[in-house]
Parts: structure tokens; sequence; C-alpha cells
């Protein structure tokens, strides 16, 4: 499945409820979404078209993305210091380093 094809599917999960079950279900599926093998990059998309109807912001919003993060990846920011300020720098940082290490590779 393509990264677009795949982020594609994450609203049809939500828009089946109405807007008190959406922003449940929503929040329910951002608190189980791992990045597993997919990119940063599309674990980041999955993760914004949740954040839209989940209603999460600030800290906690910067800790349901790190759950979620690959472990690798999140181990390599947390060392970081300072620390990514909010949710955008998270995401970037966690963007750059998955390249990184997918280069490598």
């Amino acid at each position: 499945m393509t990264e677009s094809a795949s982020a594609a599917t994450v609203p049809a999960v939500i828009t089946r409820f109405a807007p008190i079950e959406r922003k449940r279900a929503a929040q329910a599926a951002l608190e189980s979404l791992r990045q597993g093998k997919d990119t940063a990059r599309t674990y980041v998309i999955k993760f914004d078209q949740l954040v839209e109807h989940a209603g999460y912001e600030g800290e906690a919003l910067i800790q349901t993305f790190r759950r979620g993060l690959h472990p690798g990846i999140r181990d390599k920011i947390d060392e970081m210091r300072p620390q990514p300020a909010d949710i955008e720098e998270w995401q970037e940082e966690a963007i750059r380093r998955d390249a990184s290490y997918r280069t490598r590779e």
C-alpha cells in the first residue's frame, strides 16, 4: 500500500460516527496509532488526520506522538538537547531521523 493510499484510510475510520463518537473514535485511534514499518512521514500524515478530530493539543499531543514513534527514532530524539519545543518540531525531527536511518539500511 502506498503512503497516500494508507493515509487515506484513516479518515474513513472516523467519519462513520456522530460528532461526539467521532471525537472518541479519533482519540482511540490516535492512542493506538504506531509508526511500525511506515515511514515517519506516513506516520505524521496519519497522526495529523486523527488530531483534527481528537481535540488533543500541547504536551498531551506531543506525548501521544512520541508513544507511537518507532522506539529507535524516539530514543534519538529524547537524547537531543534541547528537546523539540512543539509538535511541529517533533514531527520534523522524526521525519529527518527516519530518512537518515532508512538511507543507512
